[in-house]
């Protein structure tokens, strides 16, 4: 454990120590990357040594500050596009990043689906 002088112990510190590229050598897409929540899961996943892929669907501008965020900060992240409704564009998306990484490790979806955003009807 350590303790600074007045005694307390610092778990925080030790801690982040211990998480610390935890996930180098990972590969991590995360769908709806490009704000809220997909955009902090892919921050945080840069973070800890994963590389990151970055998805979108026609968010390109939002992609691409997201990835230059990750880049920024010493990490390794790049863009790849799929509409997440059709699976052949998914499959060829997959194929791409384990092409460019050798692997894919990690899969957080934090996009909606397809029939939330695009056929809702406004009042």
């Amino acid at each position: 454990m350590i303790r600074s002088a007045s005694g307390k112990t610092q778990i925080a510190a030790l801690q982040s120590a211990t998480m610390e590229m935890q996930l180098k050598d990972r590969v991590a897409l995360i769908t709806g990357a490009t704000r809220d929540v997909g955009r902090e899961v892919a921050l945080s996943l840069a973070a800890e040594g994963a590389t990151v892929a970055v998805h979108h669907r026609n968010s390109v501008e939002e992609t691409e500050a997201v990835v230059s965020d990750i880049r920024r900060q010493g990490g390794n992240a790049r863009v790849y596009r799929a509409d997440i409704a059709d699976r052949a564009a998914v499959q060829a998306m997959i194929q791409s990043i384990v092409a460019d990484h050798g692997a894919l490790n990690i899969l957080s979806t934090t996009q909606a689906r397809p029939s939330e955003t695009h056929s809702r009807k406004r009042p």
